[in-house]
């Protein structure tokens, strides 16, 4: 995540595309003060970090996807297991596509206010601490400790809600019915998966 972080130095103030989900309204507060106060929507700010992260992201080059979809099965020159090491096989991640705002309303939705991070951090620290504790959220409500958040290298997405990554699905992957369960609970505890497919996507780093 040390990619976000990075980018929260070159935030610009263009438009937000329809598909990051945010309103007039959320572009309305992001040229507002936002100065975290505690006689505000606590999320104002963090509804903004998440906005200007968002535009950031859509100024990434298109990437060549040439990961399956609709399936878990890897090609070849992605595998890595231990009769047949790969260890320079590029990493992709194995979950859900992510924008920042899902994050945000992920982390109001349960009542985490308290965990929010100091409103004079800059933006990406601010948006990690976020999604730290919403890794630590979830991981909890499905009992799977291996659930991760990392940035996505696509123009699609801001961010890859991780089941499993190449390197280390061969110990971690669940049997079918357990990896239901948690993908079930998942999107129970957050709506907006219910219509998104699991997939590979490449991270950021």
């Amino acid at each position: 995540m040390s990619s976000v972080e990075n980018e929260a130095k070159r935030v610009n103030q263009a438009k937000p595309e329809n598909e990051l989900g945010l309103s007039e309204d959320e572009n309305e507060v992001k040229v507002e003060t936002g100065n975290g106060s505690k006689d505000e929507d606590p999320y104002k700010l963090a509804r903004m970090h998440a906005f200007q992260l968002s535009v950031l992201s859509r100024n990434y080059p298109p990437v060549n996807n040439d990961l399956p979809t609709g399936t878990k099965d890897l090609p070849a020159k992605f595998q890595v297991v231990p009769k047949t090491l790969q260890p320079n096989a590029p990493k992709v991640h194995y979950g859900f596509g992510l924008y920042f705002i899902d994050c945000v309303d992920y982390h109001k939705a349960h009542h985490l206010e308290s965990r929010l991070p100091p409103p004079t951090v800059d933006e990406g620290t601010y948006m990690w601490g976020i999604c730290l504790t919403i890794i630590q959220h979830i991981a909890g409500c499905c009992d799977f400790g291996f659930i991760d958040i990392q940035r996505a290298k696509t123009l699609e997405f801001d961010l890859i809600l991780s089941l499993y990554d190449n390197h280390t699905i061969w110990s971690r992957e669940l049997v079918e019915a357990e990896e239901e369960d948690v993908i079930s609970i998942m999107r129970k505890e957050m709506p907006v998966l219910i219509n998104r497919e699991l997939r590979w996507f490449y991270p950021l780093l």
